[in-house]
């Protein structure tokens, strides 16, 4: 059908792509970044992707208030903030005008450098479009610098690996399962764009209720990319990579089997290694978190298939996606039968030590 506005042919009864688009291109002259590289990656960007809430934008730095430090990765620093309009949350086809959220906390997500890693990530978040990613909103400069920032979604749940460490012997089977269910789609939908993640591990998985969001995209890319430097968190990274190997979907899929153990393990794997040159061997060699009692049949073998040596003989997402679905529907149906695994997790956890998360240091294997 065609568009009463522009009469253009329209393929959704909620937006006309084309009127958003022409109203995108409208309001180029009355906003700049400072850069016409920057510039023209947002314009570039809001013409490919131009509906509600997939819009990259350019944010002015005075619509952020409240700006205090919350932590630092490995590539960058993260700082807490309000949006004072908010995002973008629809069209109004009459007004011919965006709607906006209203003031939200957000974070702002600066890089140690400025380089084409950060535009790889923002293009990330747009091209693999998916509720089980985190959110980017856009680009700004961080308040009184000539920093360029990402502007994303603030999940005040915090990380997965927070997530254990505090509720350690109160996660229920449900939610276990149901964390790795909502992993796996995301990572189903990286690898159906033919993406791969490439830095899979429990800080690196965000908390919205009961819901798990991969993010940091950095390192994610085509397939084809035959990237062979190691850069990730040793006990997540796949023997071969260690041997300098390229990625591979097969990679994350090690990494998925190490995020499963630790869900159940409600410990991250290795937490009683220092992660060194004797791990890094040890993972060479074959070496693999033990499997606990604690971990579900079914999962102990998904697990092993996970993180077997040779990548070819690892699952597909998809395989696995529809396993976890059909476990999870599984233990919804039988109240017994997650009795009977809570009382197996009661005993074994009074078996070992309360704090299992490690105190030492621990680092990535490029350093």
């Amino acid at each position: 059908m065609n568009c009463k506005y522009c009469n253009s042919t329209r393929y959704s009864e909620i937006y006309c792509e084309n009127c958003i688009r022409e109203f995108l291109r409208g309001e180029f002259s009355k906003w700049s970044s400072g850069d016409e590289t920057v510039d023209k990656f947002i314009q570039h960007n809001q013409l490919q992707a131009s509906v509600p809430p997939f819009i990259l934008e350019w944010i002015s730095p005075d619509q952020f208030e409240n700006i205090t430090y919350l932590n630092k990765g490995g590539f960058g620093k993260i700082h807490l903030a309000k949006w004072k309009r908010g995002p973008i949350m629809d069209w109004d086809e009459k007004k011919r005008q965006f709607v906006y959220e209203g003031t939200v906390d957000i974070v702002l997500k600066s890089l140690n450098e400025f380089s084409e890693r950060f535009y790889d990530e923002v293009n990330n978040y747009f091209k693999i479009k998916s509720g089980n990613l985190v959110k980017c909103y856009g680009i700004t400069k961080f308040p009184n610098s000539d920093n360029y920032v990402m502007v994303m979604n603030y999940y005040k749940e915090g990380t997965l690996y927070d997530y254990l460490k505090s509720h350690r012997s109160r996660i229920n089977l449900k939610d276990k399962i149901y964390f790795i269910y909502r992993i796996c789609f995301a990572l189903y939908r990286i690898h159906s764009n033919n993406y791969i993640h490439r830095d899979l591990h429990s800080k690196n998985i965000l908390l919205l209720t009961n819901r798990c969001l991969i993010s940091d995209l950095g390192l994610c890319g085509p397939a084809e990319n035959n990237l062979a430097d190691a850069c990730g968190v040793l006990p997540y990274m796949a023997p071969e990579l260690l041997k300098k190997k390229p990625y591979s979907k097969a990679s994350d899929i090690y990494s998925l089997g190490m995020l499963m153990w630790e869900i159940f393990a409600e410990r991250p794997p290795f937490h009683d290694q220092h992660h060194d040159l004797d791990l890094y061997l040890g993972i060479i060699g074959g070496e693999r978190p033990q499997m606990l009692s604690v971990i579900p049949d079914n999962f102990k073998q998904l697990i092993k298939k996970c993180w077997t040596e040779d990548a070819k003989e690892r699952p597909e997402i998809e395989k696995i996606y529809g396993d976890v679905n059909k476990e999870f529907i599984k233990i919804y149906e039988n109240e017994e039968l997650m009795l009977k695994y809570e009382n197996k997790r009661a005993t074994e956890f009074l078996e070992i030590p309360k704090s299992p998360y490690p105190t030492h240091h621990t680092s990535s294997a490029n350093g």
